[in-house]
Formats: structure tokens, sequence, C-alpha cells
């Protein structure tokens, strides 16, 4: 069983490092076809349960309108999904919670000029202890790993959120964290379809 999961780890440490080297080179590729958020939530959230579980946590899924669908590539997607869900999951204590909601807006993006059309949202929040909001704005650089208090760091290589981010951008949409001391927040943003 060891053997396994340091096999199913150093697999996933390969897959960010070939991923964020293909996509500083120009050389990673996504599709853009329109896909069922609570169908991409459900599967990232399937793979969660059995780590979830056994740290007593709840995972909640929900949309704030009927079907809220997106644009992009759907493996892509879920692996997004997969990384913020499990880091969720890391970080939050015992007994506590992780919601992801997908909501429909037509805001556009934080940051960015309004624009125009509808944006899917896909928020993923915890009752962890929250980023440290000087760490905030380093959360996507690659290899930053941060612990939170009383928590050591997290087994990894640094990557994931690099490479989650990178993939949101390809897809044309992008990747925010946000955090206070009820836990931290990370929404995918991909246009609707």
């Amino acid at each position: 069983m060891r053997t396994q999961r340091a096999a199913r780890h150093l697999l996933g440490v390969t897959n960010d490092f070939l991923d964020m080297a293909q996509g500083d080179a120009g050389r990673l590729k996504v599709t853009r076809h329109p896909g069922s958020a609570r169908h991409v939530m459900s599967e990232a959230a399937s793979l969660v349960a059995p780590q979830a579980a056994a740290r007593n946590l709840t995972v909640d899924l929900s949309e704030t309108s009927d079907r809220v669908m997106y644009l992009g590539d759907e493996a892509r997607v879920r692996q997004v999904l997969l990384n913020l869900m499990g880091n969720a999951v890391s970080f939050t204590p015992a007994g506590g919670s992780v919601k992801v909601v997908a909501s429909e807006l037509t805001d556009g993006l934080p940051g960015r000029p309004p624009a125009s059309g509808k944006w899917c949202a896909i928020r993923v929040t915890d009752s962890g202890p929250g980023i440290p909001a000087d760490k905030l704005a380093h959360v996507f650089e690659p290899f930053v790993q941060l612990s939170s208090d009383g928590q050591a760091a997290r087994k990894g290589s640094g990557l994931g959120l690099t490479v989650s981010r990178q993939l949101a951008l390809l897809m044309g949409g992008d990747l925010t964290a946000d955090s206070n001391h009820e836990g931290a927040a990370f929404t995918l943003w991909l246009e609707s379809a």
C-alpha cells in the first residue's frame, strides 16, 4: 500500500513538472468545449472523498442556478478542481468542511476590464486557518509550499497551483485566491457556455 501511494505521488509530481514545462514552452494544449460544472465538480469530489472521509470532513457541492455550464477542457477543469479540493481537504482541520459552489456571473473577472458575456465561477472554500495576507500573493508561484499555523507543509512539489493557474489561463479564464481568518477560497473562472 505504501509503495502504491509513493508511486502515485511520484507520478503526480512528474506530471506537474511536465505540465509546467510544457506551459512555459507554450506547448501545453487545451480544448474548449461546453461542459457541466456539476458533472466535473462531482467527478473531482469523488476522487477526494476517501481523503475527506478519513479526516471526517464534509465536501458540499452546489450551484447557484440551474445547470451552470462552462467552456473549457473537461479533463483539465477536473485536474484544476481536484488540486483545489485536495488542497482544501489537506488544510482543513478534522471535522471541518469544504464547499464547492458553481455560479454564473456577468461581472467579468476580478482585476480585469469588464468583459462581455457570462462567466462560470467555481469557488472552492475551506474552513481551515486561511492563508496569511503577506503570503497570498505568492500562492501561484512555482515551488511555493505554505504551511499554516500548527500544520506542517503538505507533501508535494509546490507546482499544483502554478499548473492550475496556467491551465485556467489557457482556457481563457483565470484562477484567483482570497483568504480570511475563516479559511481560504480559490475561484476557477471560465467562460460560460
